[in-house]
């Protein structure tokens, strides 16, 4: 319930995940816990709709506080943006002692991360997630990047929060649209290590669309402990964590395809867990009924699963080719995270270029 928390317990830089339902609570705990232990200037980072929607819960959680406010959207991933801020930081004569607050979902995250990881080579920050994309995956276990050209999140640091504050109210004003990519992730968490987790998306799908607190916090608890349990195993991604990345293959092939328009980050890994799904149904790890009932929980919860629902005539072949940039990658093969049933997954290994682009094909048809 509301009140929990959760330790992230890593050797150089332990920290707390904790929820709130109540607006004293987590004033109080900014106050106690992050004002009043900060040495030096505090920027926080958000983007134009949300410095609109809770200018007085901003000016109330971190009083003066200088918010730099950017345009909504993954388009702002950029080393321009990057540069822009550090500037900003540079005129304001922040040093080393300052501390930037990460307020929004998972680009303002890792936007802000970023430049906490390469300002001055490094200074403290702190996640406030107001996605559920953010308070169930992204502002936990300190990636941080910006997207290229040519690929997704190909520039970046691991950096991680001195502490994370899910306040669930802050749902109440998430467009249905980012709701439902949130939805996702959660999901894909699900799907990684917990097959109670993964039945309860089948099971209450009625309650998850309409963000019963309950549901917001066990959607949002549950993932961050099983995203928990993966970064303190492997921090920077050397073996297991690589897992995380069920169905994001696909996913930033899809997004680089489109150019991060018409299709938002949680909905490309929708489709990518469904074809995820598909490609461990052809190699014989889980059973068609299973392939069919993640396809179908997927479905329950309003997120697209098939390619050809919004990006009709892209070839396999083209994705294939866009999937081999992808940083997971070793020796030009294509890595990919399967399952061997819905919550156990397998680590990512090398599949064939054939093999994916035939699976594809048939993907590709599906109605």
């Amino acid at each position: 319930m509301p009140g929990a928390q959760l330790e992230v317990r890593l050797e150089n830089n332990p920290y707390l995940v904790s929820w709130f339902d109540e607006f004293n609570d987590i004033q109080s705990f900014v106050k106690a816990n992050i004002t009043r232990k900060a040495h030096g200037r505090q920027a926080l980072i958000t983007n134009n709709r949300l410095s609109k929607i809770y200018k007085k819960e901003i000016a109330s959680l971190f009083p003066g506080v200088h918010v730099i406010s950017l345009p909504d959207g993954e388009g702002q991933k950029t080393l321009a943006t990057i540069e822009t801020i550090c500037d900003t930081l540079v005129k304001l004569k922040f040093d080393r002692n300052a501390g930037l607050i990460a307020f929004g979902g998972g680009v303002i995250g890792d936007i802000t991360g970023f430049v906490a990881a390469s300002y001055m080579r490094g200074i403290r920050f702190i996640q406030v997630p107001t996605s559920l994309l953010a308070m169930v995956d992204s502002s936990v276990g300190g990636k941080t990047g910006v997207n290229l050209k040519s690929g997704k999140n190909m520039v970046g640091a691991f950096h991680q929060p001195g502490a994370v504050l899910i306040y669930l109210p802050f749902l109440k004003t998430l467009p249905a649209r980012e709701y439902r990519c949130g939805l996702a992730e959660a999901y894909k968490s699900a799907l990684i290590k917990s097959k109670p987790f993964a039945t309860y998306f089948q099971k209450n799908s009625s309650d998850i669309q309409n963000r019963n607190p309950e549901s917001l916090f066990h959607l949002s608890y549950e993932s961050v402990k099983i995203k928990n349990w993966v970064v303190q195993k492997d921090e920077k991604e050397k073996s297991l964590r690589a897992v995380l990345n069920l169905g994001h293959t696909l996913a930033h092939a899809l997004e680089s395809h489109l150019q991060y328009k018409k299709l938002k980050h949680g909905e490309a890994v929708a489709i990518g867990l469904s074809f995820a799904a598909y490609l461990s149904f052809k190699k014989k790890h889980l059973t068609r009924k299973e392939f069919e009932e993640i396809d179908e929980t997927i479905k329950s919860l309003g997120l697209p699963r098939r390619i050809q629902a919004v990006a009709r005539g892209t070839s396999a072949s083209r994705l294939v080719k866009l999937m081999q940039s992808d940083k997971k990658n070793a020796n030009d093969e294509i890595k990919f995270v399967l399952l061997d049933k819905p919550g156990r997954v397998r680590l990512a290994e090398p599949v064939g270029n054939k093999e994916i682009e035939i699976a594809l094909k048939e993907f590709l048809e599906f109605e």
